[in-house]
């Protein structure tokens, strides 16, 4: 289904420019041309351009967006290795309550792992492991974004605001 879903964002997309790139339209700060001679020939090139690019020709809001999606893969990523070996810890421990389990998805669970099992200890390291990965990468981010959010502030004089009493 996704396969379908990029062949027709691909086919849409060389049909209406103006609706996937309307920046260029507008002729202020223009991307570099991107090939289109074979399908998905512009994502290379893309995924090269730096942060001040990105900036220059989407704005803010596409930066945030981008580095927001790059740090969902990125804790999706790191911990998808030890969710495979989690998987495996599941699958070997054996299920008491009946002759077979009901479904492909509870023999893969934590429900097969009778209480006060060993195996227990491999779920609560990849918590904390998932836990402290997450907190680190959002606490950069954060911080990325603050220094952001205060160039974007001192760009803009008409983002300041001045509050005046009697």
């Amino acid at each position: 289904f996704g396969l379908c879903c990029l062949a027709v964002y691909e086919c849409v997309r060389r049909k209406t420019p103006r609706t996937y790139a309307p920046r260029i339209q507008l002729g202020h700060a223009t991307p570099p041309p991107l090939p289109t001679n074979f399908p998905l020939s512009w994502v290379a090139p893309l995924m090269r351009l730096d942060e001040e690019q990105i900036l220059a020709i989407g704005g803010y809001d596409v930066l945030v967006y981008l580095r927001f999606t790059a740090l969902s893969l990125k804790i999706f990523g790191s911990f998808a290795p030890y969710a495979v070996i989690l998987l495996i810890v599941n699958m070997s421990a054996s299920y008491d309550d009946g002759p077979s389990l009901p479904n492909l998805f509870t023999r893969l669970s934590l429900a097969v792992i009778p209480e006060r099992d060993p195996r227990l200890w491999a779920h609560l390291f990849g918590i904390v492991i998932l836990t402290s990965l997450t907190f680190h990468w959002l606490g950069r981010e954060c911080r990325w974004y603050t220094r952001l959010r205060h160039r974007f502030l001192l760009e803009r004089p008409d983002a300041r605001v001045v509050f005046v009493r009697r």
